[in-house]
């Protein structure tokens, strides 16, 4: 097209991005157009002037124009890069880009139409981390991200990119998606011997995430790492969410949301009495939440509308995360979950299983599990127990939300291809139900003592007991493959934080729980361990 100059790409040692101004349209403002003036080292973000943030992806040329290569890393300490001194870098005073405190990113790549032709024309490729101009052939004018900022070290970049196989097998996505650091990864796989024994099953493994932080674990820490973070790029302060009265979701939320600086609100219904639900509410008031009390599901609605008014008044800008913090962005965790499993297959720690087994209630862990899986290429196939009423978990919600996680990929990254799920896809397991979410049955509680008792593994009645007790059963159906069990639950010990608190702290609404008759088999459950966990009794409270 004439009057449109490609972006030069002279880099001595192949490390550094070097682009040229472009002839634009003055459907672009000069302020933006002053900008893509830049020299950069790839791919750390390089803060210049007021605070803007500058990102570069290695191009090769192809017909028309130059095409986004692989993401390559930063260069070694001590190495200077080179510069063209003739381009520049961006003016230090620079005004700010408009939505400085308000981003107005969108949350999936949008294309702007500036300039068409009969051969192609020029567009604008807007995603939540930046800008890109694209030219005719299909190349584009580099990968540059105005988003105000704090520099990053290239190592904390570099171990943020290689510990993420998601990131590492389609690089183009760690500029699509902000994520924040908040597990450690990968979580380690170890066999269950005694149980498979006790149970004369094919080989059984463990999934270890309950181990995913120091902080507090289990499987919300890989769904918080992308939710926090698009809150963070949102501007927000406040998380508000929703959950049952001992949601462990909403713990998770509120010890990594203060880490990043969120605070968080909960709308909170009711559930049957048991000690977990003691002992998260306090935990919950130690980590400064802010409860609303909606005592049934039907009621969360209205709970929300008083929250958002109050919220509104106040003058805080707040993001809403949805039960079990199972939203798409939240789902790609466990994409990158599926994708770590196979690289431990590849690295024999354990063999490609038949079958992996999770808990699943908002279907966040089962969606992101299936699709990381079908990208990895591991012909596994996905067992999902249902721990909540059949109207809220069922395949075909499962579906719906495999396929929404597939349809974002795709749209950030044309090379990835999922298959489109089907609820046949999944092995759905509801006979652990029982009586309801949070309702104890005795093949549940059985599998949590021997898991303690054989393994020294902690889990819980309502999602992992439930999991493990179906996943017992399923060895048959295997043909001698080996299993896999999703341990989802939390094994960081906070019993320090809620030694010596007094439950009247609380709203008046949870008193409750502390003083109401226990759910059906909860004192069996609590026998299995003693004093479980290092929390004091119910008595002490």
């Amino acid at each position: 097209m004439p009057g449109m100059r490609p972006l030069d790409t002279l880099s001595p040692s192949g490390r550094e991005v070097l682009v040229r101004p472009v002839s634009l349209s003055p459907a672009v403002s000069g302020s933006r157009r002053q900008n893509l003036r830049e020299v950069v080292p790839f791919p750390v973000p390089w803060r210049a002037g007021s605070g803007s943030r500058c990102r570069a992806f290695p191009l090769r040329p192809v017909p028309g124009g130059y095409r986004e290569g692989s993401l390559v890393h930063g260069p070694p300490p001590g190495h200077v890069p080179y510069r063209r001194p003739s381009l520049g870098t961006i003016p230090p005073a620079s005004p700010p880009l408009p939505g400085h405190r308000r981003p107005l990113y969108p949350s999936r790549p949008v294309v702007f139409p500036i300039l068409l032709g009969p051969g192609g024309g020029v567009g604008l490729l807007a995603f939540p981390s930046g800008w890109r101009f694209l030219l005719p052939g299909g190349g584009g004018v580099g990968s540059v991200s105005l988003r105000p900022g704090p520099a990053v070290a290239s190592e904390e970049v570099r171990g943020m990119t290689e510990e993420y196989p998601l990131f590492r097998a389609f690089p183009m996505l760690s500029a699509y998606l902000p994520r924040v650091s908040l597990g450690v990864w990968p979580t380690p796989v170890e066999r269950l011997s005694s149980l498979e024994r006790r149970h004369g099953l094919p080989p059984l493994y463990v999934k270890r995430d309950d181990l995913s932080s120091p902080h507090y674990g289990g499987n919300k820490v890989r769904k918080l790492e992308f939710t926090l973070a698009d809150a963070l790029r949102r501007g927000c302060r406040t998380v508000m969410t929703m959950g049952a009265a001992g949601s462990n979701h909403v713990l998770a939320t509120a010890v990594h949301g203060r880490r990043v600086g969120l605070r968080t609100v909960a709308i909170l219904f009711d559930q049957p009495c048991a000690e977990y639900v003691c002992r998260n509410l306090l935990l919950d008031a130690r980590f400064g939440v802010r409860f609303r009390w909606a005592s049934s599901i039907p009621l969360v609605p209205l709970a929300y509308l008083k929250e958002r008014l109050y919220s509104l008044v106040k003058g805080e800008k707040v993001y809403w995360l949805g039960p079990g913090g199972s939203s798409v962005l939240g789902c790609l965790g466990y994409v990158n979950a599926g994708l770590e499993i196979a690289e431990q297959v590849r690295r024999s720690l354990l063999p490609e299983p038949g079958l992996v087994v999770t808990a699943m209630g908002t279907h966040g862990t089962a969606a992101g599990l299936w699709v990381g899986m079908k990208l990895a290429g591991l012909g596994s196939r996905l067992a999902g127990v249902g721990v909540v009423e059949s109207a809220y978990c069922n395949p075909f919600l499962w579906a719906r939300l495999a396929n929404r996680v597939a349809g974002l990929l795709e749209g950030m990254d044309p090379r990835m291809r999922v298959p489109r799920a089907r609820p046949s896809d999944l092995l759905f397991v509801g006979e652990q139900l029982g009586r309801g979410y949070a309702h104890l049955t005795r093949e549940d509680v059985e599998a949590v003592r021997e898991a303690y008792e054989l393994e020294g593994l902690k889990l819980e009645g309502t999602y992992t007991g439930k999991a493990l007790a179906a996943a017992l059963r399923l060895g048959g159906i295997c043909g001698g493959k080996p299993l896999l069990f999703v341990n989802t639950y939390n094994s960081a010990d906070l019993s320090h934080l809620v030694a010596g608190m007094d439950y009247h702290i609380l709203p008046l609404p949870f008193h409750r729980f502390f003083t109401a008759p226990w759910r059906e088999l909860e004192e069996e459950l609590v026998a299995s361990f003693g004093s479980r966990d290092g929390y004091p009794s119910r008595e002490a409270q």
